[in-house]
């Protein structure tokens, strides 16, 4: 008879053994499944950041003011309402990134069943989750923004206001515009080929003329810079621009046939604002549906791994209990 009881106790023993280490598995497994989700939610954010700094050049729309009033205050340049867009792309890839990171982590923390890096895992992605609601609520402006039907076309009358200013005396908004006029074939800020260029004042033209390298408009405005009209050449430095040869009509229809070849015709204000109108409302609320989803997934997963962590605080306790009993 006593050996009958050792041998049942043996298999009570097994059976509570197996039991944990089955529960144990579960919690690994979902948390593994959790973060195959996330790790592939953090691709798709980090995709669309990019996707949107290097075709919709969301990034470099908006510049923030650097001038300040007599008493010290920064001053308005007209932007204020495009930040939005040029925060969203940085967002995007930043905390894809970082959710990538983190996703790979806890793979990693899982496997290795230690509670400190499952804690640190659990309040970075509670962090993280505070970060992705900040990204949605950009994103429902960035939209509200662009659904506003009282605006029609406030993006093109915001650049159309500022636009040519801001290219004359801010080197980094100019440099990031001359890039956007490059990839989008486009040139300046309103509707009429090249009409921010011409008329200039005096002052303005020397500007112009330091800015584009002493040149009727910007070689990004340019099909070629080597155009024989020279709009587009290049000047000597001691040679000042030819005002009269940049002063022409501001009516498309009169403008010179060599003209209209050797200039990108379309304003770059007026080609954002139809891409975006275009296609972003749809690409927005697919970003504020996964993001939501995302935030979900990452509170089951921040609950799964504060589970795992009170598995591993029990089975060390018992452990304890079993050595001392013994």
């Amino acid at each position: 008879m006593p050996p009958l009881k050792r041998s049942q106790s043996s298999a009570s023993v097994f059976t509570t053994v197996s039991m944990y280490g089955v529960r144990k598995g579960k919690y690994q497994r979902a948390l593994g499944i959790v973060n195959v989700f996330i790790m592939v939610s953090s691709l798709v954010m980090t995709i669309l950041g990019f996707l949107f700094m290097k075709v919709y050049h969301m990034d470099k729309i908006y510049a923030p003011s650097n001038e300040k009033d007599h008493e010290g205050r920064t001053k308005s340049n007209g932007l204020e309402d495009l930040a939005n867009f040029g925060i969203l792309p940085w967002l995007l890839v930043s905390i894809g990134f970082a959710t990538f990171v983190l996703a790979t982590l806890g793979f990693l923390f899982s496997a290795i069943e230690s509670k400190p890096p499952l804690m640190v895992y659990s309040i970075m992605l509670g962090l993280l989750v505070l970060f992705q609601f900040y990204f949605i609520y950009v994103t429902f402006n960035a939209n509200a923004f662009i659904d506003d039907s009282r605006q029609e076309n406030a993006i093109e009358e915001r650049f159309q206001r500022r636009g040519r200013e801001l290219y004359l005396n801010d080197e980094t908004f100019r440099s990031r515009w001359n890039i956007v006029q490059r990839n989008l074939r486009c040139c300046g800020f309103t509707r009429i080929l090249g009409e921010e260029w011409r008329n200039l004042g005096p002052d303005d033209y020397k500007k112009l003329s330091n800015a584009t390298g002493n040149r009727c408009f910007p070689e990004s405005c340019c099909v070629s810079p080597d155009d024989f009209a020279g709009l587009c050449k290049k000047q000597p430095k001691h040679q000042q621009i030819n005002t009269e040869v940049c002063k022409k009509s501001t009516t498309v229809p009169k403008l010179e046939q060599t003209e209209v070849k050797e200039l990108n015709v379309h304003g770059c204000a007026q080609v954002l604002e139809e891409m975006y109108k275009k296609t972003l409302p749809n690409v927005f609320f697919f970003i504020e549906i996964n993001g939501g989803l995302t935030i979900l997934i990452e509170v089951v997963a921040i609950a799964l791994s504060s589970a795992f962590v009170a598995q591993i605080t029990r089975r060390s306790k018992r452990g304890h209990t079993g050595m001392e009993m013994h």
